[in-house]
């Protein structure tokens, strides 16, 4: 197929090395690959813990609610804890999530799970400004909020010798930002960080994802119709135990989902909470660009892709507000607002130095995710040398169930905490 032609080229170009070797190939394409983590059910072989939801209370929010929301995987023996930040308005208990989250606890680690900082609860309840999606201010919030979760589960009796930090996705970017910030204030002293499928350059990876939702808008209804009915085929054949690869081709062949379809429906998956982040932004602090009226408002809302957020909301917002432009020189430094600036501080390019010099950050991450291309793969290799570990193929996020993952992931644990 074509696609495994230029992985090839382009894995050759790249230098990886012999990290991927004995890596059990899928001989799915990079899109495929990225829709499996939708379906994944629980770790191979593994009892499946379903984890506690619990809240940390913090001071009543614009929703009225005033709990910030985590899943606990808790050990009745001392133990390491990992907290792990999800990726764009990821939930504690979406399937990546809960899966990541078995394979750590059943590593024997404590686990705690938390909700994605781009979504309109972490606005509400524990975010900086309204304006989410700033990886190295959300950071900051989340970091400085899990200080005083700590203080909680100490307090409760859950008994815990390490801490560590993951995060995939955007969460991955979060994390990265809030290791810088862990070495400088201590609070955790993480023994390991562990970033899974990073994007870089993060507009790159925003365009890319408006462009796969764009390619479900431009359908017709009645195509739309047809391919959520395709999608619930697919489900329907995918109802088992385990996440099985082979399973997975046939079901999509099975269901006639197009590359096309999947495309689009990852596109429309990413885009889930973009919506209700536009929404709530504009309800705390309207920049008058949406229309006033809330049907019309939320209908508006819905219809922004992810570069007009950080285009005409986020880049509004710190240009001309004056609680922006404070932020701004609070998180950005001096001199006026540049869109290469807050795509470059919020991106891994605003990590290179915590990269370069902190040992305890390893990126795990896919030669063929479509976020990041041969540039990005070069930056990672040159500021994170052996610990950047890449995998031959696995889209984005779509080879969590693969045995040489796991085997990796556990290894960096296993190391840090022993």
């Amino acid at each position: 197929m074509r696609w495994q032609l230029l992985l090839c080229v382009f894995l050759i170009a790249s230098g990886r090395g012999a990290k991927a070797q004995g890596y059990q190939t899928s001989g799915l394409s990079p899109i495929e690959s990225t829709f499996s983590y939708i379906t994944l059910n629980g770790p191979k072989g593994k009892k499946y813990y379903a984890g506690e939801n619990l809240g940390l209370s913090l001071p009543e929010s614009y929703h009225g609610e005033n709990r910030y929301r985590f899943r606990l995987y808790k050990h009745k023996r001392p133990a390491p804890l990992v907290f792990l930040n999800v990726g764009l308005g990821g939930k504690p208990n979406s399937r990546a999530s809960r899966y990541l989250a078995n394979l750590m606890y059943g590593w024997g680690y404590h686990v705690v799970v938390l909700g994605s900082t781009f979504s309109d609860e972490f606005a509400a309840l524990a975010a900086e400004s309204a304006y989410v999606g700033q990886a190295s201010v959300d950071a900051h919030s989340l970091y400085t909020k899990l200080v005083s979760l700590k203080s909680g589960l100490l307090g409760q009796g859950l008994q815990v010798t390490q801490w560590g930090l993951a995060g995939f996705s955007f969460g991955a970017l979060v994390s990265g930002h809030m290791a810088r910030l862990d070495k400088r204030w201590g609070h955790f002293n993480f023994s390991k960080v562990v970033l899974i499928n990073p994007p870089v350059d993060l507009l790159k990876g925003l365009r890319k994802l408006d462009e796969f939702y764009g390619v479900f808008a431009k359908n017709s209804m009645a195509h739309k119709v047809k391919i959520i009915s395709r999608l619930n085929t697919y489900y329907g054949l995918m109802q088992q135990a385990k996440f099985d690869p082979l399973v997975h081709a046939k079901a999509l062949k099975q269901s006639g989902l197009t590359q096309s379809d999947i495309s689009g429906l990852v596109g429309r998956l990413f885009r889930g909470a973009l919506g209700d982040v536009v929404f709530f932004s504009q309800e705390i602090h309207d920049l008058g660009v949406l229309p006033k009226h809330p049907v019309q408002r939320r209908k508006a809302s819905k219809r922004m892709g992810f570069e007009e957020y950080v285009g005409q909301l986020i880049s509004r917002y710190l240009r001309n507000t004056p609680e922006g432009i404070k932020l701004w020189r609070r998180f950005y430094g001096s001199g006026g607002f540049s869109m290469d600036k807050l795509n470059s501080l919020n991106g891994a390019h605003g990590l290179a130095s915590i990269f370069r010099n902190d040992h305890r950050i390893t990126v795990l991450h896919n030669a063929d995710d479509f976020l990041i291309d041969r540039a990005d793969i070069r930056f990672l290799r040159e500021n994170l040398g052996s610990r950047l570990i890449l995998f031959p193929e696995g889209g984005h996020l779509g080879n969590l169930w693969n045995p040489s993952f796991q085997q990796r992931l556990a290894e960096q644990w296993r190391l840090a905490f022993q």
